[in-house]
């Protein structure tokens, strides 16, 4: 299979692409610096995007058989300020939206799209209740990331 990693750079996009080139699969990550992409595993091919748009990179999306969006700036590394807060959300969103894009303008779409979400779309504490896939999503910052994150390529679920 061909396979397009977005956020392959990053801890879980690493592991993720070094099973799948064990595996034979062709993995073609994409970087916004791919001459400084560090630890990506050997046999990944590496592409430059700019996270925001299909701009350069969406011509790879013909005959891909599959995407996988990981992309967005790191929750644990730097503290929250109203900066950071905001790079978290925007980076998630406009990734989104650029596979969103990239899809919709391919004549040989990709038979799967998978979007990368996180518990944190539950929220922080909600006591002993059952969480679930129906649950709604909770009332902090990482909530709100995590719903807006998966409504930024919902429309890929419509095609």
């Amino acid at each position: 299979m061909r396979i397009i990693i977005t956020g392959g750079t990053g801890l879980i996009g690493k592991a993720l692409s070094s099973h799948l080139i064990k595996q034979q699969h062709e993995v073609i990550i994409l970087s916004r610096n791919p001459r400084t992409a560090r630890g990506v595993p050997f046999g990944a091919q590496v592409e430059e995007w700019d996270a925001k748009t299909a701009q350069g990179w969406g011509k790879l999306v013909e005959d891909a058989d599959a995407i996988v969006n990981l992309a967005g700036a790191g929750i644990a590394d730097k503290r929250w300020s109203e900066r950071r807060k905001r790079l978290i959300l925007e980076s998630r969103i406009h990734a989104g939206q650029a596979v969103v894009e990239a899809v919709k303008a391919a004549q040989n779409p990709p038979k799967v799209v998978i979007q990368a979400s996180a518990v944190g779309y539950y929220g922080g504490n909600r006591g002993d209740v059952p969480l679930t896939e129906e649950s709604g999503p909770g009332g902090d910052f990482l909530a709100q990331v995590c719903f807006d994150w998966e409504q930024s390529s919902a429309e890929i679920d419509d095609m």
